[in-house]
């Protein structure tokens, strides 16, 4: 495999599309649907998209999502992570970060470069991914391990994200001021506590 890839969007491949299992949580396997490019040259970027938990997810549509940018060389696996109110928060940074670590470990077999995992998501997808990309080293996050994993940090080269909630304990004080219930409640069903909020706001991070 090569360690560099001169990316160019105008290239066309054939994409292979699959689910990898990357660990295993209450007893179920959560998967990675993984779109690879095929050739011989070294794929070197692969982001990485937060996808919902195995019940909720489309893998048609994740599959679709993938493979415009697969096709032009880039390798893109989506990540299954738990959701609250059964998991409230690390649970799913955890679980991404979890992923993003078995990607680097695992991205030879994949004809990847370990050197440039990115990572890509879109709402409660960005928001996840934000902590995960901002706090590589921080042990609430780093929970989920394996001997594949171990020596793997789980940096991310980017991170790119789509309308993430980049404040989170802001706008639940917004909900408050407004008295919105709904989104109190579903903000509180996901942190449980302010200092959780608080602790994991990407602003607040930053």
């Amino acid at each position: 495999m090569s360690s560099t890839f001169d990316y160019d969007p105008q290239a066309k491949f054939e994409v292979k599309s699959f689910d990898a299992p990357y660990q295993n949580a209450l007893g179920e396997p959560w998967e990675e649907t993984i779109s690879q490019p095929q050739g011989e040259e070294g794929f070197s970027w692969h982001p990485v998209r937060p996808r919902r938990s195995l019940k909720r997810k489309q893998p048609h549509t994740t599959r679709g999502i993938q493979h415009w940018p697969a096709s032009s060389g880039l390798v893109i696996a989506s990540v299954d992570f738990c959701l609250a109110p059964d998991h409230p928060y690390p649970a799913q940074v955890q679980d991404t970060r979890y992923g993003i670590r078995w990607l680097t470990a695992h991205a030879s077999e994949f004809n990847a470069s370990p050197d440039s995992v990115g990572g890509a998501g879109a709402s409660s997808g960005g928001h996840t991914l934000m902590p995960a990309a901002m706090r590589p080293d921080d042990p609430l996050h780093t929970t989920l391990s394996s001997p594949d994993v171990d020596d793997h940090d789980g940096k991310v080269a980017y991170a790119i994200a789509g309308s993430p909630l980049l404040d989170s304990y802001a706008r639940y004080q917004y909900a408050q001021g407004i008295e919105d219930n709904n989104l109190m409640a579903s903000t509180e069903d996901y942190f449980l506590n302010e200092d959780a909020l608080q602790e994991g706001s990407p602003q607040g991070i930053l």
